[in-house]
C-alpha cells in the first residue's frame, strides 16, 4: 500500500496517480486505503495542512503482524507522521518508530488504522500566521500534534465560552481529545510554559 501527495493529484479517485486495491489469497493479511467507497492500494493526494487517511485490514485468522513503514524520510521534514491503531488506542510516531507490531483477530474492525499528516510551520490561511503546533478536526475528535519540547494544557470551549475539556498535554505525541457529537465550531486553547496557540476547528 502506498500513500504519497502531489500538487495536481485529486482528493477523489485520480486515475492517474492512484490504483484501485486487488484482491490477494483468501488467506493473507489483506489491508488497503480508500477515496470515499473506492478501495486503493496507491492513494496519492493533493498536499493540504492537514489530512488523515483511513487503513484497513482485514484478516481470516487470529495473527501476530508487524507494519513496516518505508519511505518516511522522503516527506517533507515539517511534516508530523502518525499511525493511529484506534482499536488499542495507540499513536506511533513514525518518524521516530517506522514499524508497527500488533494482534489482529477475524471480526475486527476493518477501519482499524489512520495515517495522520499534520504540517507544521506551516502558514494558517485562517489566522495568517506560522503553526507550529498542528490542530485540526475530524468529525467529533480533536488533534493536536504536541512537540516534544512542550509543557501545558490543552483546554476546549465552545463558542459561549464554556470549557468543555482541559486536559494536560502529553508531550512528543498526537493527543487526541474527543467530543460529544454536536455539529459546530469549537475553541482550542494550547497553553505552555514557552509557547501558546489559539485555533477554531469544526465538529461535526
Amino acid at each position: 500500500m502506498i500513500v504519497g501527495f502531489n500538487k495536481d493529484a485529486l482528493k477523489s479517485f485520480d486515475k492517474d496517480f492512484d490504483a484501485y486495491k486487488i484482491q490477494g489469497f483468501d488467506e493473507a493479511p489483506q489491508m488497503w486505503t480508500s477515496k470515499g467507497a473506492t478501495k486503493l492500494s496507491m492513494n496519492i493526494l493533493p498536499q493540504q495542512k492537514y489530512v488523515v487517511v483511513p487503513v484497513y485490514l482485514s484478516v481470516t485468522k487470529k495473527s501476530n503482524l508487524q507494519l513496516s513503514i518505508d519511505g518516511v524520510e522522503s516527506f517533507d521534514t515539517e511534516v508530523e507522521i502518525y499511525l493511529e491503531d484506534k482499536r488499542d488506542g495507540k499513536m506511533i510516531n513514525l518518524r521516530e518508530l517506522p514499524y508497527y507490531t500488533f494482534a489482529a483477530m477475524p471480526g475486527d474492525d476493518n477501519e482499524r488504522f489512520a495515517l495522520h499528516f499534520a504540517y507544521t510551520n506551516m502558514e494558517d490561511n485562517d489566522a495568517n500566521e506560522e503553526v507550529s503546533i498542528p490542530v485540526y478536526a475530524v468529525d467529533n475528535v480533536i488533534y493536536v500534534a504536541v512537540p516534544g519540547s512542550f509543557e501545558g494544557d490543552i483546554e476546549v470551549y465552545n463558542l459561549v465560552g464554556e470549557q468543555l475539556i482541559k486536559r494536560r498535554a502529553i508531550s512528543g505525541t498526537l493527543n487526541k481529545l474527543r467530543l460529544e457529537p454536536v455539529e459546530g465550531f469549537r475553541i482550542v486553547h494550547i497553553n505552555g510554559l514557552h509557547e501558546n496557540r489559539t485555533a477554531k476547528v469544526y465538529i461535526k
